[in-house]
């Protein structure tokens, strides 16, 4: 008999009613009850995920956590649908297959070249059918041939801080280095992006570059269609590997192993200068199909659900005297903490973006006719989205 188990569960997926999502929570809740655990169910809500959890004494399956202590499971939806992280460390950066890849190398060493094949066409063949983790909105405006693509994140996403480069110098930088090599960039908005310093850097290359391209097209389709990839650490990056481009990353993911490494403005000639690579070598091929395969888990994979869990068992002789306490506490902590973590993950974008939008505002100021084109292009794009 296992002692206690806390599961935090996301007030959102709840909302939003996704079947992947529902069913993941579901197989977790009856995972615990097969094995006879006393389970205390807490909600959480953005942005409490943001939050490093206190060390319990019994285990905590908490949702979106990193750096977590020991005690505490970290789960979250992968960067593809119907696959979920199960971490003891966290996700992106701080997972453990990051921050302990020697531990996994063997087992990634182990799987046959076939059995790697096998697993990315699978996951290929459900990409190339439209199913992306966001939804995408229908844009046929043309694309250039032989384009670099540059999928952007969410400018105060938690995995930002994986970043080794901020993401609106690497716009203008390869929007510099486009012009010098007559190269074609297409930079695609992520779904959720809401800054305006963002979404203005883009309109205002797009006018004075002709090799710059802003698309609102689906991802699938602009990966496919690119010669190279160039990401943060955006899901979109494992989307195109598993599609078998030539990816540059300039920031830390479950993935970045196997990508071109950007540490530094100056490497992102590379993309520019290096030929393309066509196919993925066997070591990435295998890595892939380790992360899809056996480092994350199927939303209706109870049996895998319910191994971890056991495996992060806590022994009788451990249990505190009160169970209910660390519950409340963790359950205050994750309240009382919103509004600071959200401040204090925001602060240095809002700073960065502040001076940004003062250039913007002086470009605008020796422009107003483009302010015009500027409003009718973002009303076009929110009604769009509305459809």
């Amino acid at each position: 008999m296992y002692p206690k188990f806390y599961f935090e569960y996301p007030i959102d997926w709840i909302k939003d009613n996704k079947q992947y999502q529902i069913i993941f929570i579901q197989n977790i809740i009856k995972s615990c009850l097969e094995l006879e655990a006393e389970l205390t169910c807490m909600p959480t809500s953005f942005p409490s995920y943001g939050i490093k959890r206190l060390t319990p004494q019994d285990l905590l399956i908490s949702f979106h956590s990193f750096e977590n202590p020991e005690n505490v499971l970290s789960y979250k939806e992968a960067p593809i649908n119907g696959l979920f992280s199960f971490d003891k460390t966290g996700y992106a950066g701080w997972s453990d297959i990051v921050k302990n890849f020697d531990q996994h190398k063997d087992n990634i060493d182990k799987i046959s070249i076939n059995d790697a094949d096998k697993t990315i066409q699978h996951y290929k063949k459900q990409l190339l059918s439209g199913d992306s983790k966001h939804p995408q909105i229908v844009d046929n405006t043309p694309l250039p041939d032989n384009y670099i693509l540059f999928p952007l994140q969410v400018r105060t996403d938690s995995v930002a801080i994986h970043a080794n480069l901020d993401m609106i110098e690497v716009i203008q930088f390869i929007s510099i280095l486009a012009k010098k090599y007559k190269k074609n960039i297409v930079v695609k908005t992520h779904p959720y992006c809401n800054s305006e310093a963002v979404k203005s850097i883009q309109f205002i290359e797009t006018e004075n570059n002709p090799y710059f391209y802003s698309s609102n097209a689906h991802i699938i389709k602009l990966i496919e269609n690119a010669d190279k990839v160039l990401a943060c650490n955006s899901g979109a990056s494992l989307e195109a590997l598993i599609l078998g481009k030539d990816v540059y990353c300039f920031g830390q993911s479950e993935w970045y192993e196997i990508t071109n490494k950007i540490e530094s403005l100056e490497i992102l000639e590379n993309i520019f200068k290096l030929s393309t690579k066509k196919e993925l070598n066997h070591f990435q091929k295998k890595y892939i199909a380790y992360l899809l395969k056996y480092y994350w888990i199927k939303y209706d994979d109870i049996t895998s659900i319910k191994n971890i869990l056991i495996k992060f068992k806590t022994p009788l002789g451990k249990l505190p005297n009160n169970h209910d306490l660390y519950s409340e506490l963790t359950q205050n902590l994750l309240t009382k903490q919103i509004d600071l973590a959200e401040r204090e993950k925001k602060i240095e974008i809002i700073e960065k973006d502040f001076i940004y939008m003062q250039k913007i505002l002086n470009y605008f100021r020796r422009r107003p006719w483009k302010v015009i084109k500027y409003y009718i292009l973002s009303r076009i794009h929110k009604l769009r989205k509305k459809q």
